[in-house]
């Protein structure tokens, strides 16, 4: 059976370790680590932070009670199909490059642009293609319809009724469809507040904590609030491991995360829609000059309107 790392390993202490004995252990591991200890240790602050956050989820009985059903989920099961999920495999071992680099927004527009060029030249492809293949219909009903609407035009005229002009105020438009029945809640789903900027929502447990990977979640370019997780694929089954409140016209970098596969699944709290985004994988690589570590960027949207691939979710997904 597989054997995980987990924040026992970061504390070094046994899994069945007492309260006493974790509290004691961090002690140690701080004056032994604390970057106010090793100034000249560019390393401290992130052995630091590893440890921070392991005691931070087992001094705390209801995260270390999830955190120990996890490494029993993971450790009880001899095999995973390949086929349920995208398939990972070991970290890629190659020349370092820009591609672990957050991608800058200007390319990230013009490949949007791209994309959106490309997709406007094919629906004008298809529309001529069906007007010609139609085109006898569609000059009767053009002819059927201008003969309506001159015998309208001449109805209204004759019963002294006047046409719109340019000053008369144009039709409300529509609203952003909404998820039927949706209202957004006072508070998040654990009954907690909501952060008053993005952040963690408190109550949830945050782990895969032990690497270096960061991910920059991207709403700038949306005027609603988003709630979401980031869900890691490496499992039996998807596992949450951060949960997160983005608010409008804002940023939020997930750190410190292990290196696998994730996707990130969020609510628009405006309209109640669920989106998922794809796979990822985050890797370290190590060079001749340091640990090279993935820091893609994640962009939100409203809803799936084709700048990223996204798929609809059920309730029970998210």
């Amino acid at each position: 059976m597989p054997k995980v790392h987990s924040h026992y390993d970061n504390l070094k202490v046994a899994r069945d370790a007492s309260a006493e004995d974790i509290r004691a252990a961090y002690r140690a591991l701080t004056r032994k680590h604390h970057p106010d200890r090793n100034p000249d240790n560019a390393d401290a602050e992130r052995v630091m932070s590893v440890v921070n956050v392991a005691y931070g989820v087992l001094s705390d009985p209801v995260k270390r009670s999830e955190h120990d059903r996890w490494i029993a989920r993971t450790e009880t099961v001899p095999f995973i199909d390949a086929a349920a999920r995208p398939v990972r495999g070991k970290p890629t071992v190659h020349t370092p490059s820009d591609r672990y680099l957050t991608t800058p927004p200007e390319l990230e527009r013009a490949a949007a642009q791209r994309a959106r060029q490309v997709r406007l030249e094919r629906r004008v492809r298809r529309v001529v293609t069906h007007g010609l293949r139609h085109r006898v219909s569609y000059a009767i009903g053009g002819l059927i319809a201008l003969c309506l609407a001159g015998a309208g035009l001449a109805s209204l005229v004759g019963s002294g009724g006047v046409l719109p002009t340019a000053g008369m105020p144009a039709p409300a438009a529509k609203a952003v469809p909404v998820v039927a029945g949706y209202v957004r809640a006072p508070a998040a789903p654990n009954g907690r507040p909501w952060p008053s900027r993005s952040g963690y929502v408190d109550g949830y447990p945050q782990i895969n904590a032990d690497g270096l990977s960061q991910v920059l979640v991207d709403n700038v370019e949306n005027d609603t609030d988003m709630f979401a997780k980031l869900v890691s694929l490496d499992g039996p089954s998807a596992l949450p491991v951060r949960t997160f409140f983005v608010a409008a016209r804002s940023r939020f970098v997930l750190a410190d995360l292990t290196i696998g596969t994730y996707d990130l699944r969020y609510r628009n709290l405006a309209s109640g829609g669920l989106l998922r985004s794809p796979a990822f994988i985050l890797e370290e690589i190590r060079t001749a000059g340091g640990t090279q570590h993935s820091r893609p960027t994640m962009k939100m949207y409203k809803s799936s309107d084709g700048s990223l691939r996204t798929w609809s979710l059920g309730d029970a997904e998210f």
